[in-house]
């Protein structure tokens, strides 16, 4: 790294990268955590997010649901099945029309939960 200069001090010599950003860094500029190289604003913005990531789980911590998602935590509910094998069974022996309806309703709440839990 001797022919690379630090970004902050042109005038030092590059000891090693950011992992975060990639820059250039000198002995000066360099913060060690768990055997990784961060610049200062690469390191501060990793406490921030952390910090409003916990800020938000305590300040929504009314609305469990909106405490876990935003806190990164989301569950998965159930894949929706709604006995859809009763109803398919008495589809094929009665054509009534609530069975109908209800088995396409129950083909529309899957296919949203496919939408937005398997993308």
């Amino acid at each position: 790294m001797d022919n690379f200069k630090c970004y902050k001090h042109k005038e030092n010599n590059a000891v090693c990268s950011c992992v975060g950003c990639g820059r250039f860094l000198c002995s000066d500029c360099t913060i060690n955590v768990k055997g990784k190289n961060y610049c200062n604003e690469c390191l501060n913005e990793k406490f921030d997010n952390l910090e409003n990531k916990q800020t938000n789980v305590f300040m929504n911590s009314s609305s469990s649901a909106s405490a876990a998602a935003s806190s990164g935590n989301t569950r998965v509910p159930p894949y929706p099945t709604h006995n859809i094998i009763i109803h398919g069974l008495l589809l094929m022996f009665t054509l009534g029309l609530g069975n109908i309806i209800y088995l396409a309703y129950i083909i529309n709440e899957q296919n949203k939960w496919k939408m937005k839990y398997r993308g």
